[in-house]
């Protein structure tokens, strides 16, 4: 693998992502009503912005990742795999332990969701 490759589909991953997640945050406060008002347990607001950057620079970090592990490991795909999966049940947690509204949380967890698919 080169790095330069790896950054193209990494920049490609999170631009998909970022898309899709737009769409779907689009969507979820237009017409479904989802109130993203409230704030989130660090005190910040999901706006649109913080949906761009959360979706898209995990690819670019992701691609960043494999290279590196490329070089250490002959199982890097596995390990990248598994750590994704590590990770993303990782910010599954105060998705659904912080006391959100039922909407509210279900919108979080597909913002998760997207860009880890797209990633891996």
């Amino acid at each position: 693998m080169n790095l330069f490759n790896l950054a193209k589909r990494g920049t490609l991953s999170g631009l998909v992502s970022m898309v899709l997640n737009v769409i779907v945050y689009l969507v979820a406060t237009s017409l479904l009503a989802v109130d993203t008002e409230v704030s989130l347990p660090n005190g910040e607001r999901l706006d649109l912005m913080a949906v761009c950057a959360a979706s898209f620079i995990p690819g670019v970090v992701g691609s960043l990742l494999l290279f590196g592990l490329s070089k250490i490991s002959k199982h890097d795909l596995l390990i990248f795999n598994l750590l994704a999966v590590v990770v993303l049940l990782g910010s599954m947690i105060p998705v659904f332990s912080s006391g959100l509204s039922s909407g509210y949380s279900i919108l979080l967890a597909v913002l998760h969701l997207i860009p880890a698919l797209v990633i891996v």
